[in-house]
């Protein structure tokens, strides 16, 4: 599989990297920052959506997965924009059940697409990127955390 290894790379640390929105406790996130965050990354990830589908040819494999990572960041910021709403300012994620949930959704769906694109990189980015995604995927224990509150609701 051909690909643009630093545009990628770059891709990744802007979108992931660089972002605390995979790793940070649900208590640890506002409403605010989430929502900032969630457009910025779903902005980045379009213009390299529409650069590597400017190309055309030996890209469609990542072409996908930057589109489908692009559509769970912006599924997140139209929820979180609407918790905003809905509760009339900004609180901590996990102090709304919506809001933890769609949280947890995105990772759970941005996860697995940023570990595929990961592979593809090579060094100390990937290095970085690798460490990044291990913090990423122990914060999971947030999951068994928002199950709970949800069953004891």
């Amino acid at each position: 599989m051909k690909t643009d290894r630093d545009a990628l790379g770059i891709t990744i640390e802007r979108c992931f990297t660089q972002r605390r929105l995979y790793t940070e406790p649900l208590k640890k996130e506002d409403l605010d920052f989430v929502c900032k965050s969630a457009a910025e990354v779903r902005d980045e990830l379009r213009k390299r959506a529409d650069d590597l589908s400017g190309r055309g040819g030996d890209h469609p494999y990542s072409l996908n997965l930057i589109l489908e990572w692009e559509t769970a960041a912006n599924r997140l910021l139209q929820v979180m924009r609407d918790r905003k709403s809905a509760l009339g300012e900004s609180t901590w994620v996990e102090n709304d059940a919506e809001s933890s949930k769609a949280l947890v959704r995105f990772r759970g769906e941005a996860l697995p697409v940023i570990g595929i694109l990961i592979v593809q990189l090579e060094g100390h980015i990937k290095t970085r990127a690798e460490e990044t995604f291990i913090k990423a995927t122990m914060s999971a224990s947030d999951v068994a955390a928002i199950e709970g509150a949800i069953s004891a609701a």
